[in-house]
C-alpha cells in the first residue's frame, strides 16, 4: 500500500529529487538537456499527481510542432517516464504512473548511401582534412553508432579488431574490421598518435556536422535523412545483402533485440529468392506438355 502523501510537488520540483534514476547515464549531457526542456514545459508546473497520458500525449504533439525527430521526443520523453516512475514508488502517484506511447511517424536515417555517392563523399570530406574522411569511412565500414566512434580509445583497436566500449546498450562489442576501417585507422594512430582516440576530436557533432552538411549541398542530395547515421545504416544495410544472417547482424549492429532488425528482414527475403530462382531456374529451357 502506497503510504500518505505529505507533501504535494511540481515536476519542476520534483525533477532534483529523481536524479538518482539517471546516476548511471553515459551520456549526462543528454540527460540534462532533456531535463532542461521538461523544465521549460507547460508540464513542469503541474503537481506530478495531476499528470496524465493526455497531458503527455500534448506534449509529444508540442515537441512534433517544434520539429523535434521522433528519436529525439522519445528521448524526452523516457526521461519524463522515469522521473514519474520514481515518483510511483516513491508512493506519490495515487493513481499509478501514466502511461503513454509515442509512435514514430518518419523513415528519418533511412537514406542508403550509394557506391558512387560514397565515393564522392569521402573526396569531399577529404578537402577539409584526412581525418574527416577517415572518421565517415570508419563509420561505413564498422556500422558503428557516431558516439561509439568518437569515445574508442587506442587500446580499444588490437590489429584486426575493435572494441566499442562505451555502447548505447551498455555491453561491449567487438567487430572484425573491414579493410577500409582498418585503413582509416591506420593512418589516424600516423597523424594523431597524442590524441586520446583515433576520432576523439569529433565528439563536438558540430566539428563534422558543418563539412558534411556542405559536401552534400556540393552533391546536390537535399536529403533530410542524410545524416551521419545513414552511414551505420548502409553498412548494415550492405551485410544483409551480401548474406548474413540477421541474428549476426543484430551482434554486428549492437541490438539488444531483434526488433530493430526486422526492418532489414525484406533485403534477406529478396536475397533469399533470388538465390532460388538460380537453384529452381524455370526458364533456361522451354517445357513442352
Amino acid at each position: 500500500m502506497k503510504r500518505h502523501r505529505e507533501k504535494r510537488y511540481t515536476l519542476n520540483d520534483y525533477i532534483p529529487m529523481a536524479q538518482v534514476v539517471f546516476r548511471h547515464n553515459r551520456d549526462q549531457a543528454g540527460v540534462r538537456s532533456a531535463l532542461r526542456r521538461l523544465r521549460d514545459s507547460f508540464l513542469a508546473d503541474m503537481y506530478i499527481d495531476d499528470i496524465e497520458r493526455s497531458d503527455i500525449a500534448l506534449y509529444a504533439n508540442e515537441l512534433v510542432r517544434l520539429g523535434l525527430s521522433d528519436g529525439r521526443i522519445l528521448h524526452v520523453l523516457s526521461k519524463l517516464n522515469k522521473v514519474l516512475r520514481h515518483a510511483d514508488d516513491m508512493g506519490l502517484l495515487p493513481q499509478g504512473r501514466p502511461k503513454y506511447q509515442h509512435t514514430r511517424h518518419s523513415r528519418r536515417r533511412e537514406y542508403e548511401v550509394t557506391p558512387e555517392e560514397e565515393v564522392e563523399l569521402l573526396r569531399g570530406l577529404r578537402r577539409y582534412g584526412r581525418e574527416f574522411e577517415q572518421f565517415a569511412q570508419f563509420l561505413l565500414y564498422t556500422g558503428g553508432r557516431y558516439s561509439e566512434v568518437t569515445h574508442l580509445k587506442w587500446a580499444d583497436w588490437q590489429d584486426e579488431a575493435v572494441t566499442f566500449k562505451i555502447t548505447k546498450s551498455g555491453k561491449p562489442r567487438t567487430l572484425p574490421l573491414y579493410r577500409p576501417a582498418r585503413e582509416a585507422l591506420i593512418e589516424a594512430r600516423e597523424q594523431r598518435p597524442h590524441h586520446a582516440g583515433p576520432f576523439a576530436l569529433f565528439k563536438k557533432h558540430r566539428i563534422f556536422l558543418e563539412p558534411w552538411h556542405e559536401v552534400a549541398d556540393s552533391m546536390g542530395i537535399d536529403d533530410d535523412d542524410f545524416t551521419p547515421h545513414c552511414l551505420r545504416h548502409t553498412c548494415i544495410t550492405r551485410l544483409v545483402r551480401s548474406g548474413m544472417p540477421l541474428m549476426k547482424v543484430k551482434e554486428w549492429g549492437g541490438w539488444s533485440s531483434l526488433v530493430m532488425v526486422q526492418r532489414y528482414s525484406h533485403l534477406e527475403a529478396a536475397r533469399d529468392l533470388r538465390t532460388a530462382t538460380k537453384d529452381y531456374a524455370i526458364d533456361s529451357e522451354r517445357l513442352i506438355a
